[in-house]
């Protein structure tokens, strides 16, 4: 991964049923300094390969330390995890 001065390595933790798009349970993706969650979203979709992982990853929740962020939230920290949905009774 070839980085530039306005982009910056994220650790992506991922859960439940994004685990079938990979072997590892942390990915790492590049993405820019001021990013927000729309633009981690985003790079994880090109990283796992695009439209096959697109539907689930817009449905999950991504989360920063123990905080749920909105689309527009600033990205400070090196690592984020994607929590997908869950059901039960």
């Amino acid at each position: 991964m070839l980085l530039n001065q306005s982009t910056k390595k994220l650790e992506v933790e991922l859960y439940g049923g994004l685990r079938k798009f990979s072997d590892l349970k942390v990915l790492e993706v590049e993405v820019p300094v001021a990013a927000v969650a729309a633009d981690v979203r985003r790079a994880l979709i090109h990283r796992l390969g695009g439209e096959g992982c697109r539907d689930l990853i817009e449905t999950c929740a991504l989360a920063q330390g123990d905080e749920i962020m909105g689309e527009t939230d600033l990205i400070d920290r090196s690592r984020v995890a994607f929590l997908p949905p869950v059901c039960g009774g």
